[in-house]
């Protein structure tokens, strides 16, 4: 599993939302079925 800033996929209207239930921790998001994962460098 690889980690990923939000603040450099999401748009910050969307990292403001999300903050106002978590601070400073990590999130899941599982992929779609039917999606392949795409491997950032």
């Amino acid at each position: 599993m690889q980690y990923t800033n939000a603040k450099v996929i999401l748009p910050d209207n969307l990292v403001k939302e999300i903050q106002k239930y978590i601070q400073g921790g990590y999130i899941y998001s599982m992929s779609t079925e039917g999606k392949k994962k795409v491997q950032r460098k």
